[in-house]
């Protein structure tokens, strides 16, 4: 039975062509994924599903078209925090770093537990200036998530552009501690010791 909104398409439902994309996203099919995800959207272009994942298969190859399917997926569902945080990245991609922090902030209304929407929001005020909340929400997607190497790195830069060294390189070596091989913590730690003059 089909449930109010969605209608058939040759024989298929909007729920079928939303596996097939997805199946055809993962073997990296991405004109197929796309061929599907549209079809999921003649048979219910009311649902978010599809028009996230059009955003995300859009984003390499074609900004606008990413732009134009992941603001509808926010507009066709609103309460979704990771369409929100797409729709933000996108944004600042184009240069509207004040839209894409509005996103980011409603991604974290939306879901407060989200330690990426955290982590973004964070970088996005570092980005712009405001470095005290940026460090305020990187602690915070600390907290809902200690074990990820690239918010304490993040956290470790924050915390030197504020000039705090100490702080910035007990981040970095915790980054360090997590993520040894990882070429781009020894970089960042690289660039607070020579900031401190000790290189």
């Amino acid at each position: 039975m089909i449930k109010l909104g969605e209608r058939k398409c040759n024989g298929i439902q909007f729920h079928d062509w939303i596996r097939r994309g997805l199946e055809r996203k993962e073997k990296g099919e991405i004109e197929e994924a796309i061929h599907c995800f549209w079809r999921a959207i003649d048979c219910n272009p009311l649902n978010s599903l599809a028009w996230f994942h059009l955003g995300v298969l859009y984003e390499p190859y074609d900004i606008e078209k990413a732009l134009e399917c992941t603001f509808k997926a926010t507009e066709v569902n609103p309460s979704d925090a990771q369409s929100w945080i797409n729709l933000a990245y996108l944004l600042r991609m184009k240069g509207k770093c004040q839209d894409s922090l509005d996103c980011l902030i409603k991604a974290t209304q939306l879901s407060p537990l989200n330690n990426v929407a955290w982590s973004n929001l964070g970088c996005a005020y570092k980005k712009i200036g405001e470095l005290h909340k940026a460090i305020t929400c990187l602690n915070k997607a600390i907290e809902l998530n200690p074990l990820d190497s690239l918010v304490w790195s993040n956290l470790g830069l924050t915390y030197n552009k504020a000039g705090d060294t100490e702080k910035a390189i007990k981040a970095l070596d915790t980054a360090r501690s997590l993520k040894p091989e990882d070429p781009l913590v020894w970089s960042n730690l690289g660039i607070v010791y020579d900031k401190q003059g000790d290189i």
